[in-house]
Protein backbone atom coordinates (compact mmCIF):
# COMPACT_ATOMS: atom_id res chain seq x y z
CA UNK A 1 0.00 0.00 0.00
CA UNK A 2 1.03 3.76 -0.84
CA UNK A 3 1.48 5.43 2.58
CA UNK A 4 0.61 8.57 1.33
CA UNK A 5 -3.06 7.19 -0.22
CA UNK A 6 -3.89 4.87 3.38
CA UNK A 7 -3.74 6.33 6.68
CA UNK A 8 -2.67 3.19 8.51
CA UNK A 9 -3.44 -0.46 8.73
CA UNK A 10 -7.16 -1.37 9.11
CA UNK A 11 -7.79 -2.39 12.47
CA UNK A 12 -10.70 -4.39 13.04
CA UNK A 13 -12.45 -7.38 15.10
CA UNK A 14 -14.42 -10.52 14.33
CA UNK A 15 -18.38 -10.28 15.45
CA UNK A 16 -19.49 -12.64 17.83
CA UNK A 17 -22.46 -14.53 15.94
CA UNK A 18 -21.81 -12.75 12.99
CA UNK A 19 -19.65 -15.46 10.99
CA UNK A 20 -18.79 -12.48 8.48
CA UNK A 21 -19.33 -9.48 9.98
CA UNK A 22 -16.19 -7.48 11.80
CA UNK A 23 -16.31 -4.35 13.33
CA UNK A 24 -13.67 -0.92 12.79
CA UNK A 25 -11.78 -0.39 15.73
CA UNK A 26 -9.92 2.90 14.46
CA UNK A 27 -10.38 5.45 11.86
CA UNK A 28 -8.65 4.50 8.48
CA UNK A 29 -8.86 6.93 5.26
CA UNK A 30 -7.94 6.06 1.59
CA UNK A 31 -7.55 9.57 -0.44
CA UNK A 32 -8.32 8.09 -4.15
CA UNK A 33 -6.56 9.53 -7.52
CA UNK A 34 -8.85 12.67 -7.39
CA UNK A 35 -7.98 13.66 -3.63
CA UNK A 36 -11.50 12.23 -2.73
CA UNK A 37 -10.65 10.91 1.39
CA UNK A 38 -13.10 7.58 1.81
CA UNK A 39 -13.22 6.75 5.47
CA UNK A 40 -13.81 3.60 7.87
CA UNK A 41 -14.46 4.99 11.03
CA UNK A 42 -14.68 3.54 14.19
CA UNK A 43 -17.88 1.16 14.62
CA UNK A 44 -18.40 0.94 10.83
CA UNK A 45 -18.81 -3.07 9.87
CA UNK A 46 -17.70 -4.79 7.30
CA UNK A 47 -18.39 -8.39 5.48
CA UNK A 48 -15.47 -8.60 2.99
CA UNK A 49 -17.08 -7.36 0.12
CA UNK A 50 -20.10 -9.66 -0.11
CA UNK A 51 -18.56 -11.77 -2.08
CA UNK A 52 -20.59 -15.58 -2.15
CA UNK A 53 -18.47 -18.33 -0.52
CA UNK A 54 -19.39 -20.08 -3.36
CA UNK A 55 -17.23 -17.98 -5.59
CA UNK A 56 -14.17 -17.76 -2.92
CA UNK A 57 -12.62 -20.67 -5.12
CA UNK A 58 -12.31 -18.20 -7.98
CA UNK A 59 -12.02 -15.05 -6.55
CA UNK A 60 -10.07 -16.35 -3.45
CA UNK A 61 -11.70 -15.15 0.39
CA UNK A 62 -12.47 -11.82 0.75
CA UNK A 63 -10.47 -11.33 3.87
CA UNK A 64 -7.34 -11.98 2.42
CA UNK A 65 -5.18 -10.85 -0.49
CA UNK A 66 -4.51 -7.40 -1.64
CA UNK A 67 -8.06 -6.89 -2.14
CA UNK A 68 -9.27 -6.66 1.34
CA UNK A 69 -8.11 -3.36 2.22
CA UNK A 70 -9.86 -1.61 -0.75
CA UNK A 71 -12.91 -3.91 0.28
CA UNK A 72 -12.98 -2.18 3.33
CA UNK A 73 -13.79 1.37 1.96
CA UNK A 74 -16.19 0.14 -0.79
CA UNK A 75 -18.30 -1.76 1.78
CA UNK A 76 -18.35 1.17 4.51
CA UNK A 77 -19.50 3.98 1.33
CA UNK A 78 -21.99 0.94 -0.06
CA UNK A 79 -23.83 1.22 3.52
CA UNK A 80 -23.64 5.14 3.98
CA UNK A 81 -24.64 5.60 0.36
CA UNK A 82 -23.87 9.36 0.28
CA UNK A 83 -21.95 9.26 -3.17
CA UNK A 84 -23.20 7.83 -6.05
CA UNK A 85 -22.64 4.38 -6.84
CA UNK A 86 -20.44 4.33 -10.07
CA UNK A 87 -17.93 6.62 -7.74
CA UNK A 88 -17.72 4.20 -5.05
CA UNK A 89 -17.52 1.70 -7.62
CA UNK A 90 -14.58 3.45 -9.31
CA UNK A 91 -12.80 4.24 -6.03
CA UNK A 92 -12.97 0.61 -5.34
CA UNK A 93 -10.96 -0.49 -8.21
CA UNK A 94 -8.53 2.75 -7.90
CA UNK A 95 -8.05 1.27 -4.12
CA UNK A 96 -7.27 -2.24 -5.69
CA UNK A 97 -4.73 -0.62 -7.96
CA UNK A 98 -3.29 1.13 -5.00
CA UNK A 99 -2.36 -1.54 -2.99
CA UNK A 100 -0.92 -3.73 -5.98
CA UNK A 101 -3.74 -6.27 -7.24
CA UNK A 102 -2.91 -7.37 -10.51
CA UNK A 103 -4.49 -5.68 -13.61
CA UNK A 104 -5.94 -9.06 -14.66
CA UNK A 105 -7.57 -9.64 -10.80
CA UNK A 106 -8.68 -5.93 -10.47
CA UNK A 107 -10.51 -5.66 -14.10
CA UNK A 108 -12.11 -8.80 -13.26
CA UNK A 109 -13.08 -7.79 -9.35
CA UNK A 110 -13.91 -4.33 -10.96
CA UNK A 111 -16.47 -5.68 -13.33
CA UNK A 112 -17.98 -7.78 -10.80
CA UNK A 113 -18.59 -4.74 -8.44
CA UNK A 114 -19.81 -2.23 -11.38
CA UNK A 115 -22.41 -5.36 -12.93
CA UNK A 116 -23.41 -7.30 -9.61
CA UNK A 117 -22.48 -4.27 -6.94
CA UNK A 118 -25.39 -2.59 -5.14
CA UNK A 119 -26.51 0.61 -7.38
CA UNK A 120 -28.52 3.15 -5.16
Amino acid sequence: MNGKKFSGPIKAEWIDGEPRKMRILENVSYIDPKGVAWWAMIGDIVDGSSIPRCLWVFEGSPFVGLHRVPSVFHDVACQKRNRPYKQVHQMYDDAMKDCGVSTYSRRKKAFAVKRFGPKW
